[in-house]
């Protein structure tokens, strides 16, 4: 049992979200692999799904992408670290997570996918808590507001 956040009395989160823009990808989960088949040309050359999360909490995450996927699919998502020399190729942490919602964000994609993680071992949860502080810590005055690859929305 959640409490209402983000000034919708109707949406119902057991953690509190803190908006950003972090570069991710996602693969299907082995439990779902072989019951969703994506398009080759879906993904990436490494075989992966590439996308952004645009929100972020202990509890889950909005990763946006262009190709559809369905509510209860399980992935795994990976999320790079955007001080990382080479984010695309420095994993930051890769979690389980379900689909719970799927939201078309214009007229064509992408899509917002919001997410579920799915048992978070101990290492993975205070890693999560630490990614969480880290985006959520005050820039500097100076600092960009958004960016490809950034850590933060205001």
């Amino acid at each position: 049992p959640g409490t209402p956040t983000q000034g919708d009395a109707l949406v119902v989160r057991a953690h509190q979200r803190v908006r950003c823009w972090l570069l991710a990808q996602a693969e299907l989960a082995a439990t779902h692999a072989s019951a969703i088949v994506l398009a080759p040309n879906a993904l990436d050359s490494a075989g992966v799904l590439p996308g952004t999360i645009t929100d972020i909490s202990r509890g889950g995450v909005a990763f946006r992408t262009k190709v559809y996927l369905p509510k209860h699919a399980h992935i795994i998502i990976t999320i790079t670290d955007p001080q990382a020399a080479a984010p695309e190729h420095r994993p930051a942490l890769s979690l389980e997570s379900i689909i719970a919602r799927v939201v078309m964000v214009a007229r064509e994609p992408p899509y917002d996918l919001g997410t579920s993680f799915i048992q978070l071992t101990p290492v993975q949860a205070e890693a999560m808590t630490r990614q969480i502080a880290h985006i959520a810590a005050p820039q500097p005055a100076n600092a960009a507001s958004v960016g490809e690859g950034g850590r933060r929305v205001a």
